[in-house]
């Protein structure tokens, strides 16, 4: 189970005074636990990595907004950001690269027949699940839906 997978990387990441992954995952174990406060219940692995991939979304966007400024304390925090999301991300499965999602996007297409946004993303979406980021997933269905116009 996720959730218990988390639990005990914080407790590899105390014994062996680990900083930095512990604090990411402290601070990922509280968003987990304010969720399921949240629902009155533990949550399921799809639920725990919806947590994480959440997270893991926001410091990437703080991570996009930073690296054009330059200052020794950005900078450092830029560091210590990058390896938080590394600690987060081995959590995540392994994300789809552009052209997987391509090649998904191009089968439903012809499988379905179908031509309008909406319903094609939501047939992606149900496939990929976790494995793909929506924005890319959205800017390739928008492509191929143009192209095939």
């Amino acid at each position: 189970m996720l959730r218990g997978e988390i639990q005990k990387s914080m407790i590899e990441a105390m014994k062996a005074r680990e900083k930095l992954k512990l604090e990411a995952l402290r601070y990922a174990w509280s968003l987990i636990k304010n969720e399921e406060i949240e629902v009155k219940g533990e949550l399921n692995d799809e639920q725990v990595m919806k947590v994480v991939a959440s997270e893991v979304k926001k410091r990437k966007e703080a991570l996009r907004q930073a690296q054009g400024k330059q200052s020794d304390k950005l900078q450092d925090w830029v560091h210590e950001e990058e390896e938080k999301l590394k600690v987060l991300e081995a959590f995540l499965p392994e994300q789809m690269s552009e052209e997987e999602v391509s090649g998904l996007v191009n089968q439903l297409i012809s499988e379905s027949g179908e031509k309008e946004f909406g319903k094609v993303m939501s047939l992606v979406m149900g496939k990929v699940k976790g494995k793909a980021d929506g924005k890319l997933v959205s800017e390739v269905v928008r492509e191929k839906l143009a192209s095939s116009n």
